[in-house]
Formats: C-alpha cells, sequence, structure tokens
C-alpha cells in the first residue's frame, strides 16, 4: 500500500513538471512575441515549427521516459510475481514437510499400537494355551483319579473273590489247585461240578479283564505307555494274571471264547507302536505264549485227568 502511495506521488511529480515546462515555453514564447493571432501563414508555421520543435522532442523524451518506467513497472510486477512464487512455493513446501512429518508420526504411532496389538495377542494366545494346558491337564487328572478309583475298587473286588470260602473243607478260593479249577470250569456238563467254585472263576476272570481293559483304555488315550503311572498299573496287570495262568489255573479253558488273549493281542500291537519299552513287549509276548501253552488240547486234558482222580 505504501509502495503505491509512492508511485502516485511520483507520477504526480513528472506531470507537474512536464504542465510546469509547458507553461514555461509558452510563457516564454508571450514575453518575445507578445499574444495576438499571427498575420500571416507565414507567421502561423514558424509557430507551429517553434512549438512542435520544443514540444516534439519533449513528447518524445516523456514517451521514451513513460516506456521505461512501464518496462520497469512489469519487470517490477513480474520480479514480485517470482518472489511470491517462491514464497508459495517455500509456504507450500514447509506444509508438504508439515504434512509428511504428521504423517510419519502418525505412521510410527499406527506402528506402535499394531506392535502393541500383536503383543496383547501373543500374551492372550500364551495364556490361552496355558489355560489349555491346565484344562487338559485337570482333564487327564480327572480321568486319571476315575480310572484309578475304578482299578481299586475292581481290586477289592478281586480280593473279596479270591478270599471267599467254596467248599465243605473251608477253602477259599484263592487256595483251589490249578488243575481242579480248570476241571471245574471246563466240564459244563457235568451236575457234581461245584457251581460255587465256577461261578467265582468266572467272577474273578471277568474282574482281572475288566482292569486289564481300563488300563489299556487310560494308555490309549495317553498314546504312550511311558507313563510311570500307567506303566506301573499294566505291568502290576500282566504279573497278576501270569500268577493267576501259571499257579491257580485261571484263564485256561475248554469250549470257551478266550477274551483275555483278544484283549492282550489288541494291547501288543499297540505296545509296538507307541512303546520302546522293549521288557514290557517282552512280557506281553510271554503272557501271550503262556495262555497259548495252557490252553492247548493236551495241557487241558492233562489238568482235567490229573484231577478227575481226586474225587
Amino acid at each position: 500500500m505504501h509502495k503505491d502511495n509512492l508511485n502516485s506521488t511520483k507520477t504526480f511529480i513528472f506531470l507537474a513538471f512536464l504542465l510546469v515546462f509547458i507553461l514555461g515555453i509558452i510563457g516564454l514564447f508571450i514575453s518575445y512575441f507578445g499574444i495576438g493571432p499571427a498575420r500571416t501563414l507565414a507567421d502561423w508555421g514558424a509557430t507551429g515549427d517553434f512549438f512542435g520543435g520544443l514540444l516534439n522532442p519533449l513528447l518524445t523524451f516523456c514517451s521514451i521516459l513513460i516506456l521505461i518506467y512501464s518496462l520497469r513497472l512489469q519487470q517490477k510486477a513480474g520480479l514480485d510475481a517470482a518472489i511470491s512464487a517462491e514464497k508459495t512455493a517455500k509456504i507450500n513446501l514447509e506444509q508438504l514437510e508439515l504434512n509428511k512429518a504428521s504423517q510419519d508420526r502418525q505412521f510410527s504411532e499406527s506402528e506402535k499400537q499394531r506392535l502393541h496389538s500383536e503383543k496383547l495377542i501373543k500374551v492372550g494366545s500364551e495364556q490361552n494355551r496355558h489355560l489349555e494346558t491346565q484344562i487338559q491337564s485337570s482333564l487327564r487328572s480327572a480321568k486319571e483319579t476315575h480310572i484309578l478309583n475304578q482299578l481299586d475298587n475292581l481290586s477289592r473286588s478281586l480280593n473279596t473273590c479270591l478270599s471267599l470260602e467254596v467248599d465243605n473243607k473251608e477253602r477259599k478260593m484263592s487256595q483251589i489247585h490249578k488243575a481242579t479249577l480248570v476241571w471245574y470250569t471246563s466240564d459244563e456238563e457235568d451236575s457234581s461240578v461245584n457251581y460255587l467254585i465256577k461261578m467265582n472263576a468266572y467272577r474273578i476272570e471277568q474282574i482281572v479283564i475288566c482292569k486289564l481293559s481300563l488300563v489299556t483304555f487310560y494308555l490309549e488315550e495317553l498314546e504312550s505307555v511311558e507313563n510311570f503311572l500307567g506303566r506301573y498299573h499294566f505291568e502290576f496287570v500282566i504279573n497278576e494274571v501270569e500268577h493267576l495262568v501259571r499257579t491257580h489255573g485261571y484263564f485256561i479253558r475248554k469250549n470257551r471264547d478266550n477274551l483275555l488273549e483278544s484283549y492282550l493281542k489288541n494291547f501288543f500291537n499297540f505296545l509296538t507302536v507307541y512303546s520302546s519299552n522293549a521288557e514290557l513287549i517282552r512280557k506281553v509276548s510271554e503272557l501271550l505264549n503262556l495262555l497259548k501253552k495252557e490252553n492247548a488240547y493236551e495241557s487241558i486234558e492233562n489238568y482235567i485227568e490229573e484231577a478227575s482222580t481226586w474225587f
């Protein structure tokens, strides 16, 4: 605004000077030649030549000055426009830098939030896995406790059956001779058979088979027999079965299906897949061979012949 006022003042002074100069020439002409119309055409020509000779160069000079001034104004306007464009570009660049910095901050905050979210998700996943492990452990513990309680109940029932007195000699089931038990459990046609001995023998065998099936189920759930508790109970049942077969004559059958042998065969296949315990596999294999040997026709006939001579 101040520059515009200054330019207007300069223009006014220049025009005033020009006017004064022209008036000065006119005054000089009047002072020499006076005031009045020219008398002849030559006087008019001389007057025109006088004023034209003085004013034309002046006006031409003024035109040149005005042209130079216009060029300077255009140059100045162009320079001002360039300066303004530069300022605008600088402002735009600063704005872009500010926007970029703002975007970088936003990106940094977003990245922090993403990392924080991933960390929370990871922590949540670990907590879920830990919780799932605890749940699985609790379920397994509850299942183990349930199975072990059932095994304890079956063991008590087995001891009760073995301690029963079954004949007039006040003998208990655990005191019945091997050949006698084979004779009682094999001869189903003879009415002289002591059915109390037979039925208790069958019951004892069923209890032992139930114990074996429970332990088998427990180990199959774990898919391993390396678990100490499971291995201990299975080895105990195997030893128990071997003792009942070898010492007392249980699971030696005539004209009956041998359920124990089918259970042992299935579990033997399980052991060969999931167990690295060669000793346990060997025990099961030997028990299968013992059952096969004891259940051979010749062995059963020998036991029955031996027992029949006592009656």
